[in-house]
């Protein structure tokens, strides 16, 4: 199940799924011109858009360098070879992978807020999204716990307890790991939008 083939097969199905579920079309500034599709019939200045295979995606060679570790090996595969705006998968809005200066742009919110990232990043915890519901809790991969057992599980973190008390607080544990929560999602479990 670890292996590389797996990766790459489990990330085309999971985009394909996705790209299958239409997407909730976007404003201008919010999605670069090479992602766009066409305007949208309910609002003509919005645009409908896919996730979209990139030969190359510069940016996340600097991106790395800043990080205490790898991303999992699903997430990477999905951020390497596909570029998208943000997207909501069940209680995840995803960061977007564009390498244009969109607001929710991974590259630029895993550093954004000041206090909350680097307390993020020197305690192990990779954000790559924030709560669907726009709450402000980082959304992240967890360290390895502390029996080893687990690496890499999705959890939702109190930014309150970061911001004010400088401590970490798991509000919720979305899923074991990026692979089994792209499982699910091609399941159906998950709404996408």
């Amino acid at each position: 199940m670890g292996n590389a083939k797996y990766y790459e097969e489990l990330v085309r199905e999971f985009v394909e799924y996705l790209n299958a579920q239409s997407f909730k079309p976007k404003a201008p500034d919010e999605i670069p011109v090479d992602l766009r599709g066409s305007a949208s019939e309910s609002m003509p200045e919005w645009f409908t858009w896919k996730i979209l295979a990139g030969a190359d995606n510069p940016w996340l060679a600097a991106l790395e360098q800043k990080l205490p570790r790898r991303y999992p090996p699903a997430f990477y595969k999905l951020i390497s070879r596909y570029r998208f705006c943000d997207f909501e998968v069940g209680p995840i809005m995803f960061f977007a992978n564009t390498g244009d200066k969109v607001f929710y742009e991974l590259a630029q919110r895993v550093f954004a807020d000041k206090h909350m990232s680097p307390f993020l990043l020197r305690n192990g915890y990779l954000q790559f999204g924030q709560p669907a519901s726009g709450n402000y809790d980082p959304i992240c991969f967890a360290p390895r716990d502390l029996k080893g057992k687990h690496e890499s599980r999705i959890v939702q973190l109190d930014h309150e307890q970061i911001l004010i008390n400088d401590r970490i607080k798991i509000t919720a544990e979305i899923s074991a790991s990026i692979e089994e929560f792209m499982e699910r999602t091609i399941r159906g479990e998950f709404e996408v939008s």
